[in-house]
């Protein structure tokens, strides 16, 4: 609706909405001319059909084969399976509706169902989350080719490159998201494949780079997905380490002001704070950052910043960013081209022996 406005394209939306309500006007108008056309004739057959009784049952009164009676029920019968004859004329206009309203459920339908089941007597130990000659497409469209790299434990990666070069896919595979077609993922000497979905995706948090949230409370969306009680001394702890505590208490409601949908009643950096204390709360091993800082003012990138610097401490950190003022720092940047790695080591590595790298960081005026 806001993008609508500011583009003062009221005119075109309305004549839009106007074209699909004619379409289906005249959609709805010729179902009933055909209605109209079939109903008066299956009426006339079924008119035709009780004449056609009246003669042949009087024929069979006068010879004594029948008595008025009989012919009495058989007209009520003939009458009685009429209303199911004459509703068939609407039979095929309804089929075809059912049709195409189901179509999309039953593409859902047939997704294959994921088997979340959380394993309480498995423990995951710690170590490197290693991809080896891993390959990976969309369709037919190669995404990810013989991609090895590892992550260390309880260090800081930063994933760089260029508009879909297959940073946020690996993003997807880490969460399982989606299957490798080649390849093996370990995390230490565990393929992650053979742990349940719900024990792995449990390991990992991740900060969003959409920062969209759930219709509901400011509460509600930081103990989303927590699966433990947590006391409102505990939750403000984590608020006041995300940096939003401040700026929630601000509200008549606080904790429980609603949010709206998607989060739309507060600004992108508080949203961003908001998963940032979810993390916090849910404190996971391994944490996602998709482009965490990106697009905000400098206050709130500052305040967003420091909440990250706590929350990556001593936890395995995996960051995405097309800029590299929040990467720039990482004990290892690997840098994906066409989805494949062509560089792994660390900024100033990279700077001296990377040419692409070079680029990209004098493209973003970070250079030092």
């Amino acid at each position: 609706m806001r993008l609508v406005k500011v583009s003062n394209t009221e005119r075109e939306e309305l004549d839009n909405a106007h074209k699909n309500l004619k379409e289906i006007y005249f959609l709805g108008l010729k179902q009933a001319k055909i209605t109209a056309i079939i109903q008066p004739i299956t009426g006339v057959i079924m008119l035709l059909t009780i004449a056609v009784i009246l003669g042949f049952g009087a024929i069979r009164i006068s010879t004594g084969a029948i008595t008025a009676g009989t012919l009495i029920a058989m007209i009520f019968y003939v009458i009685q399976l009429s209303t199911p004859l004459v509703n068939l004329s609407t039979l095929v206009t309804d089929y075809k509706k059912a049709i195409g309203a189901s179509s999309r459920i039953h593409e859902i339908m047939e997704e294959p169902i994921e088997t979340i089941e959380f394993n309480d007597q498995l423990t995951i130990p710690d170590g490197n989350l290693t991809f080896a000659d891993v390959n990976f497409k969309y369709g037919v469209k190669p995404i990810l080719k013989d991609v090895s790299f590892e992550i260390p434990y309880s260090k800081v990666t930063a994933f760089v490159g260029p508009s879909g070069s297959g940073k946020s896919t690996i993003f997807n595979i880490i969460e399982r998201m989606y299957d490798i077609e080649q390849g093996e993922i370990s995390y230490g000497s565990t393929s992650i494949y053979d742990l349940s979905l719900a024990d792995w995706r449990a390991k990992i948090g991740y900060v969003m780079q959409s920062n969209s949230l759930m219709s509901g409370t400011i509460r509600d969306n930081i103990l989303y997905g927590i699966n433990r009680q947590v006391t409102d001394e505990e939750l403000i702890h984590y608020a006041k380490m995300a940096n939003c505590h401040e700026f929630i208490e601000q509200f008549e409601d606080g904790y429980d002001t609603l949010v709206g949908e998607r989060g739309l009643k507060l600004s992108g950096g508080q949203r961003q704070r908001i998963d940032i204390a979810r993390s916090f709360v849910k404190n996971p091993d391994i944490l996602l950052l998709d482009e965490a800082t990106a697009n905000l003012d400098s206050e709130s990138e500052r305040k967003i910043q420091e909440a990250l610097e706590v929350l990556m401490e001593n936890r395995t950190t995996v960051v995405i960013a097309h800029r590299l003022s929040t990467i720039k720092k990482a004990e290892q940047i690997i840098f994906l081209d066409g989805g494949v790695v062509t560089g792994k080591g660390t900024h100033q590595e990279l700077m001296a022996t990377h040419e692409k790298y070079q680029a990209f960081v004098n493209t973003q005026n970070l250079a030092d």
